[in-house]
């Protein structure tokens, strides 16, 4: 019998023998409410049964729409043993199940110029790991490993996305998915701010709120960082759903709430996206970005950019006595992050080296910048100080080739957009890819003010990477010319 035929039998799901076998859970289930299991353990159970209901009727891939939603759990509320969670398990199922299903299959891999490019970055990644084990082996397990290895996961998402999403009618589901998640985010946002976190026992549910030093609730910037592919969809994708445009200035009050600087930073991009998008004519452009300017400095509307422009100015002209703002700090990080790469220019210490370089070293402590302020954001108290900016990590953690490479791979990501936008045929293909560049300009903006990429966060990197694999699958869709027989919206 043909080998290939054998491993489709394999790989497809007998109905018969999985129903008896979510009916022996469910009994299994019920009896052990009698067996006085914690409230834990029952939502555990209670989440096995729906998923294996779940791969019963819609297959293995079911799995990847229950991981956005996921991901907007932090890690540590639901974990199944020591660190790995529920996500973890999910994605390495459903990779297991494709990674099988490709070797039965033999199917080929082509390897883009990108793709090379990458395997040569995450190589020097992988290297710079190997070194900063080899240098602070007393830290690397907790602070540098652990977020390596979710790295590998965010990769291995966007290899299962590709996988499976190669239809117009998948990435309408999948965008769908994503935006209901923001909106999600946005309510919950809003009533932890005002309200306080949901918990389970001690740990937050969400983490997208936290009490400042202030004793106030803020919101945490960098997991709104979802939000922000969220609102650019909803603009680009309101055809034909003129009530999307009511959620519009939801996604602004939340904005206007939080006061962060990388959002901030993602919206000026957003727009300058959207501009560019436009073709806006010069005067317009011009007269939008003085608009833009005045409009951030209205305390109501932005009460953060007076601090960060008086405190950029006070630090060039009276640095040591200035007040010790987070701004001010930022820039003292700036500093000490060149003094770091001038040491080793084209290695480092792999994922969070900057942190571990600065908390083993004392001599960083005695630099000009870092005095009386530099305990606000970590380095000689614990190791996981970052630089918050995502270029700069990635220069002082692995060394200028890596961040070459990187910059090539994001420019690169921003043309395939273009790309997919200017060669589509279908509208709704095309609004979304206008979409996506617009929020990827967004996320380069906020890359300044944020460590998006390399951080112990679940939701940030997991929008990142997943709507990465969006992006190319609609590069392979507009190629093949597979959405000719899509129905126009």
């Amino acid at each position: 019998m043909d080998s290939k035929y054998i491993g489709r039998r394999v790989l497809s799901f007998n109905n018969s023998w999985l129903v008896i076998f979510i009916a022996a859970i469910c009994v299994w289930l019920v009896k052990s409410f009698f067996l006085g299991l914690s409230l834990y353990e029952q939502i555990l159970w209670v989440f096995v049964v729906i998923f294996l209901v779940s791969v019963s009727i819609f297959g293995i891939s079911i799995i990847l729409p229950l991981l956005l939603p996921l991901s907007i759990v932090s890690r540590g509320v639901f974990n199944l043993i020591g660190v790995i969670t529920i996500f973890d398990v999910l994605l390495f199922v459903l990779f297991g199940s494709l990674t099988l299903k490709h070797i039965i299959t033999k199917k080929g891999v082509k390897i883009t110029k990108e793709g090379k490019m990458f395997i040569v970055l995450l190589l020097i990644v992988t290297l710079t790991e190997v070194i900063g084990f080899i240098r602070f082996p007393e830290l690397f397990l907790t602070v540098s490993l652990r977020p390596f290895l979710q790295f590998i996961e965010y990769l291995i998402l966007f290899l299962c996305v590709i996988t499976i999403v190669k239809t117009p009618e998948d990435i309408r589901k999948y965008i769908s998915i994503e935006i209901f998640c923001g909106i999600l985010l946005a309510f919950i946002i809003l009533y932890e701010a005002y309200h306080g976190i949901f918990t389970f026992g001690d740990q937050a549910i969400f983490l997208n709120a936290f009490s400042s030093y202030r004793k106030e609730i803020k919101i945490n910037p960098s997991l709104m960082l979802l939000l922000i592919p969220t609102f650019w969809f909803i603009i680009f994708n309101r055809k034909g759903r003129k009530y999307l445009i009511g959620l519009i200035p939801l996604f602004i009050y939340v904005y206007v709430l939080s006061s962060s600087r990388s959002l901030y930073l993602g919206i000026l991009g957003g727009i300058i996206g959207v501009l560019y998008i436009r073709k806006i004519s010069r005067m317009v452009l011009v007269l939008i970005f003085c608009f833009i300017i005045i409009l951030f400095n209205l305390d109501f509307i932005a009460p953060k950019i007076n601090e960060i422009l008086n405190s950029i100015i006070g630090y060039f002209t009276k640095p040591y006595s200035l007040e010790a703002t987070s701004t001010v700090g930022r820039i003292s990080l700036v500093e000490t992050t060149l003094w770091m790469v001038l040491a080793h220019p084209f290695w480092g210490y792999g994922i969070n080296g900057f942190g571990m370089e600065l908390y083993s070293t004392s001599g960083f402590k005695d630099y000009p910048g870092l005095i009386n302020i530099f305990h606000l954001f970590g380095g000689p108290e614990h190791p996981f100080a970052d630089t918050h900016n995502q270029y700069l990590q990635i220069l002082a953690d692995h060394g200028i080739v890596a961040l070459i490479l990187f910059s090539y791979l994001i420019v690169k990501l921003l043309r395939v957009c273009l790309n997919n936008y200017k060669q589509a045929n279908d509208p709704f293909l095309k609004d979304i890819s206008q979409a996506f560049f617009v929020s990827h300009i967004s996320f380069l903006f906020a890359f300044l003010g944020a460590v998006v990429l390399e951080t112990d966060n679940n939701i940030t990197p997991m929008i990142f990477w997943f709507n990465l694999g969006i992006i190319y699958s609609i590069k392979r869709i507009v190629v093949k010319n597979e959405s000719q027989g899509f129905k126009k919206t």
